[in-house]
C-alpha cells in the first residue's frame, strides 16, 4: 500500500468518522457510468461557480453508483474572513438546493486546514437519493 492520499488524510481526521465511512462505501461501489458522467459534470460546475475555491485540476467530483465524491481546496491567502465565506459557500442552502436537483443528498463533509497557509482543504460526499 502506498503513502496516504490527500483524501485519506483529511478524512482520517479523528472528528470525521462519518466521512471515513462514505469513503469506505464509495471505494467500495461500482461505476454507474450512464448516470455519474452528467452528476460529475455538472456538479463540479457547480463548484466552479464557487469563489475563493481552485479550479484547477485539484477540483474533482467522481460518482460510483450511489455516492459522490467532491473534493478540492481553497485558494491560499486572504484571511480567516476570505477562508470562512469560502467554507459558508461549501456549506449553503444554495449548494444544497442545487444539489438536491440534481438527485443528490449532503452525507459527510471532512475540512482539513493548510499548515502554514490559510486555506483549507475538503472533501463531501453527497448520496444519490432512491
Amino acid at each position: 500500500m502506498g503513502p496516504p492520499s490527500e483524501i485519506d488524510t483529511i478524512v482520517g481526521q479523528p472528528t470525521s468518522d462519518t466521512a471515513r465511512d462514505f469513503r469506505d462505501r464509495f471505494l467500495a461501489e461500482k461505476r454507474d457510468d450512464a448516470w455519474a458522467s452528467n452528476v460529475e459534470r455538472a456538479a463540479r460546475a457547480r463548484y466552479m461557480a464557487i469563489p475563493g475555491l481552485a479550479h484547477d485540476a485539484s477540483l474533482r467530483v467522481v460518482c460510483a453508483a450511489t455516492i459522490c465524491q467532491a473534493a478540492g481546496h481553497s485558494l491560499p491567502g486572504g484571511g480567516d474572513t476570505r477562508q470562512n465565506r469560502v467554507l459558508g459557500a461549501l456549506e449553503s442552502p444554495s449548494l444544497i438546493a442545487d444539489f438536491a436537483a440534481l438527485g443528490l443528498r449532503s452525507k459527510a463533509t471532512a475540512v482539513s486546514t493548510t499548515r502554514g497557509i490559510s486555506g483549507f482543504a475538503f472533501v463531501t460526499y453527497w448520496v444519490r437519493k432512491p
